[in-house]
């Protein structure tokens, strides 16, 4: 069996699992549609190999000051989401996100975002760090940042940057298809 971190070196990981759902979840937001509780807990891959999210649930539900009980997942949470009423967008499913990259990548969780705040390091071992290429380490530490005006803003482009030789490749197959074509 591969690991996360063999698996996302060689591209399957991002390009097979993890691209699948941030397009997914750029194209709700542009709709005006947000999970805002994207944790490993909600995602799961099937028998055919194709990545599921379920979880959705009412935006009163994913945030605290609401008259709904609020349902957080503690390290996939983002900060905001522990705020009375705070708005929550695309920044906050970044956040969940990159925490169940995380996750998919260390095997466990980022301390809670109440945490994070007092302390907003993220703690990986070593091993783990010298085994992920810089960028991965890049958009995992931009994705979580708990201050939302330091976070990646963007799910399509944030990742683009951090995994360019993937999107060249993926560019290269897209442009040979179509002179095949």
């Amino acid at each position: 069996m591969l690991n996360a971190v063999t698996v996302i070196l060689n591209g399957i990981l991002h390009d097979r699992f993890f691209m699948p759902v941030i397009s997914a979840l750029e194209a709700l937001h542009k709709r005006g549609v947000g999970h805002y509780a994207i944790a490993p807990k909600n995602m799961y891959i099937t028998a055919t190999g194709k990545v599921k999210i379920s979880g959705f649930a009412s935006e009163n539900e994913r945030k605290r000051g609401t008259p709904l009980k609020s349902q957080l997942f503690s390290g996939a949470a983002a900060p905001e989401q522990y705020d009375d009423n705070f708005p929550l967008d695309d920044i906050t499913d970044i956040y969940g996100f990159c925490a169940t990259l995380f996750y998919a990548l260390t095997g466990h969780m980022p301390k809670s975002a109440v945490e994070r705040r007092k302390d907003s390091r993220l703690l990986m071992s070593t091993t783990t760090v010298k085994r992920l290429p810089p960028h991965v380490v890049s958009a995992l530490a931009n994705g979580l940042q708990v201050e939302r005006e330091n976070r990646i803003t963007d799910f399509l482009m944030s990742f683009v940057h951090s995994f360019p030789l993937l999107i060249q490749q993926r560019q290269f197959r897209t442009k040979f298809q179509e002179q095949q074509a």
